[in-house]
């Protein structure tokens, strides 16, 4: 199973969320954002670290005002 990950901005943080286990977590880099939702993912289901898929979806900060704007890619 692929696990969708929705990721926002909230102040210094990034805030990682997985709808399908109602769960949150923060990375403080885009970087760090992967393997956060990973060992969410990981923790929430015992699922093993490596066998963990997820696609994530990242808002885009509203600087144009455009409601549309997102950035996406598959792990």
């Amino acid at each position: 199973m692929t696990y969708e990950v929705s990721v926002t901005r909230d102040g210094a943080w990034w805030m990682v969320a997985v709808p399908a286990l109602d769960a949150v977590t923060q990375a403080r880099t885009l970087g760090e954002v992967d393997a956060a939702a990973r060992e969410l993912v990981a923790l929430d289901t015992g699922t093993a670290l490596d066998e963990v898929n997820i696609s994530v979806h990242v808002e885009a900060e509203q600087t144009t005002g455009r409601d549309d704007q997102s950035l996406r890619h598959a792990r």
